[in-house]
Parts: C-alpha cells; sequence; structure tokens
C-alpha cells in the first residue's frame, strides 16, 4: 500500500479546516414581540438585518431566536445561548453578560446597534405633565415588560405596571382606563395612532419623549472567553453597518435615519 503524498495530507487538513470555519455558528436571541422598525415578525425588522449582514461579513452562521424577553435575557446569563441583539445596558448584567466597551461598564455608546426613544402616551382627557425631568401623573403608568424606562419610573417614585407584554396591550388598557399612562417605543406609539382613528380621538403622545435609550448586541461571559476575537469583529461590523450610508439606504423603507 503507497503512502500518501504529504500534500495530499496538507491539502486535506486545510480543507477540513476551511469547512470547520465555514460551520461557525452564532446563536442570538431576541425578543418575540415586536418592536417597529427594530424587531418583526413576518420580515426582518432592522436590527435583525444588522445582525445578519455582520453575521454574512465575518462568514458566520447566524440563527436568531426569537423568545420572551425576559427569557432571551436569562438565556445569555446561563449561556444556553451566545448572545442577544437589541439589548439594553443595565449595569447590573455585567456580572453575566458582556457589553461593547470596559469590562466595569458603561457600555461603549459608538458600537451600539441603535438608539431608541419612548414617549409617554395617555388619554387626552387625563392631566399629565412632564418637563424632560418631573412626571406629574395621577394613577399608574403601564410599561411593556422588560422596558428600560420601568427603572426610571420607579427612581422618580410612579407606580409602574410592567405586566403587559406588547404595545397593543398597554393602548387598550389605556383605552378601558385600567393605567393613567404608558411609556411605549416612539415610533410604535405613533404608527398606531396614525393607523386607528379611533385611538387617535381619544389617547395622544406627549410631545417631548420620556427616554432615549441606546441598544446593544451582548454576548454570554462563556462565548466571549472562547471567542474574543470574533465578539470584538462582531461589535465592529455593527458600528460600521449603522454609520454606512449604503446600509441606511438600504433600510430606509424601515427607517429614515438610523441612530
Amino acid at each position: 500500500m503507497h503512502p500518501i503524498p504529504r500534500y495530499f495530507v496538507l491539502a486535506g487538513l486545510s480543507l477540513f479546516a476551511l469547512t470547520a470555519a465555514a460551520q461557525e455558528s452564532l446563536r442570538l436571541c431576541h425578543n418575540q414581540d415586536e418592536s417597529f422598525p427594530w424587531l418583526l415578525k413576518r420580515t426582518p425588522g432592522v436590527s435583525q438585518i444588522m445582525a445578519t449582514e455582520a453575521a454574512k461579513a465575518l462568514k458566520i452562521k447566524l440563527v436568531l431566536l426569537p423568545m420572551p424577553g425576559a427569557g432571551c435575557v436569562e438565556a445569555v446569563q446561563q449561556g444556553r445561548v451566545d448572545g442577544a441583539i437589541s439589548i439594553v445596558f443595565l449595569p447590573e448584567r455585567l456580572t453575566s453578560m458582556v457589553y461593547p466597551g470596559p469590562a466595569s461598564g458603561p457600555a461603549d455608546v459608538q458600537q451600539r446597534m441603535y438608539n431608541n426613544s419612548v414617549s409617554l402616551f395617555h388619554r387626552k382627557q387625563d392631566k399629565l405633565l412632564w418637563d424632560g425631568k418631573k412626571l406629574q401623573v395621577s394613577g399608574v403608568v403601564g410599561v411593556r415588560r422588560g422596558n428600560f424606562a420601568a427603572q426610571t419610573l420607579l427612581a422618580m417614585g410612579i407606580k409602574v405596571d410592567s405586566t403587559s407584554t406588547s404595545y397593543v396591550e398597554l393602548f387598550k388598557r389605556l383605552e378601558r382606563g385600567e393605567i393613567a399612562a404608558a411609556v411605549i417605543e416612539t415610533i410604535d406609539g405613533s404608527e398606531m395612532l396614525r393607523h386607528t382613528i379611533s385611538l387617535r380621538s381619544l389617547i395622544e403622545m406627549h410631545p417631548q419623549p420620556f427616554e432615549r435609550e441606546a441598544f446593544y448586541t451582548v454576548f454570554s461571559k462563556a462565548y466571549a472567553s472562547r471567542k474574543p476575537q470574533l465578539v470584538k469583529d462582531f461589535w465592529k461590523q455593527l458600528q460600521q453597518l449603522r454609520t454606512s450610508p449604503e446600509f441606511a439606504g438600504n433600510v430606509q423603507y424601515l427607517v429614515r435615519n438610523l441612530d
């Protein structure tokens, strides 16, 4: 039996290495609830497109896993997925997940996926005052479960109900008078009012946004320790996409100004 030439062995090993590299996969979860234009169900939202394009540039297979918001965060913290997209920065999460920037925080806003704002919605007959610092409202303010604004409201001494799972549910509760106001993503809320005449006659959005927050792609501690360079490269790709005029043009049908 003739020995296999050395160059065939090396070629075979190289092919195996290339195949292994091509099979590199990344499992990222995200909130299963729609948040226009960032996370959508029937067609990819902006953040889903960004993550897909970043993975494509790095030649890795991306698997996006929709799940309940709290469940997604828990999956990252427990290392059951590699990471998550569209996640806000919370200092207490630094012990169980990795954001772009210093290990001790805060997150590097230059490597965010996007900025998003939330606004206050209330029935026209109810009094609500908001000057950007102080909120006066007579009753409970509803927020979607997992929304970053809940902590801000609680710090102001405002009663918060965070049991709702969608902005549609919050509008229904506002309509029924179960809550005095609701904090909803500005784009979602304004689009809902624009397309629903019955709500538009009853509910209004406060002209001054309540809060503005950056959203990130985060990774589990375990994945970041195994693939530190890939994690850095992924964040870099996201930053390049966010600031790319070409990418902005590609998603203009979803968002006019990507920030």
